[in-house]
């Protein structure tokens, strides 16, 4: 029941149906949450033909668009930190999955090398400033809600660069029900201790990428504020300098949120 919970608050978060509208490759989410499921799955139980599977989602989730490679890659790495961090995971797993991301990201960088006529031009810093999110758009209930709608308010802040790029916030809901699982020391529903070591991680760990989101430079009401952002760092790395868009990073992190988020829900019973 968790992890259905947890699959429509990831289907229908507001950061993902605003991309719906425009960029629905970018919204097409699911390899990149396949490519994480089945790493963690392989941490958690060895089975040897996940490690295929899993390099095969990732390379799949790269062809649909050149950001689930940057998503993949971090939410590869992070489900892992959260799974190793939590329970014991032999060494010899964790350097096989290892190898098998390897593999993806190298099959997935010949696959952008083969577009004919190169890939596009790098972009100048300040685009990817006005396409970043700001923190209150995080705090925002979501514009495509009833109550927002009956409100009469319109879908997109004035502070925001347009509706599809702008919406990032995970939904109210989901921050109240991850707030509740963060503040209650036991859970209802979770197997074992290991499980919600794993899943407090990924609500912790849930803040790199929003925070990614924020773009290069810290925005308030649409302007810069002067205060460098971990984004500055990613656009320095070589092949990564044409990322524009830090905004749909909020995707991920929304995604990563609704996993403790449904897990307290459930814990919640029936009543």
């Amino acid at each position: 029941a968790a992890s259905a919970l947890a699959a429509v608050m990831s289907a229908w978060a507001p950061a993902r149906a605003a991309h719906v509208l425009q960029h629905y490759h970018v919204a097409g989410f699911g390899w990149v949450l396949l490519s994480m499921a089945l790493l963690r799955i392989f941490l958690v139980r060895g089975r040897p033909w996940l490690l295929p599977a899993f390099a095969l989602s990732l390379l799949l989730a790269s062809m649909q668009s050149a950001y689930h490679t940057l998503f993949g890659a971090l939410g590869s790495f992070l489900v892992a930190l959260a799974t190793i961090a939590s329970r014991r995971v032999p060494a010899a797993r964790t350097a096989s999955a290892s190898g098998a991301f390897a593999v993806a990201m190298v099959l997935s960088y010949l696959f952008f090398e083969s577009f004919p006529g190169g890939m596009p031009p790098v972009m100048d810093r300040a685009e990817a400033v006005y396409w970043a999110a700001e923190p209150a758009s995080f705090l925002l209930p979501s514009p495509f809600g009833i109550p927002w709608v009956l409100s009469g308010a319109g879908p997109a802040m004035s502070w925001m660069p347009n509706l599809f790029e702008g919406v990032v916030t995970p939904g109210l809901t989901v921050l109240l029900l991850a707030l509740l699982f963060l503040l209650r020391r036991r859970s209802r529903g979770i197997a074992t201790a290991e499980d919600r070591r794993g899943l407090l991680l990924l609500a912790i760990l849930s803040v790199i990428p929003f925070a990614l989101a924020l773009g290069p430079w810290l925005k308030f009401m649409g302007r810069p504020v002067g205060i460098p952002m971990p984004f500055a760092i990613l656009q320095d790395v070589p092949l990564l300098e044409g990322a524009r868009s830090p905004s749909r990073f909020a995707i991920l992190g929304t995604c990563m949120l609704a996993v403790p988020a449904a897990a307290a829900a459930s814990s919640l019973g029936r009543r």
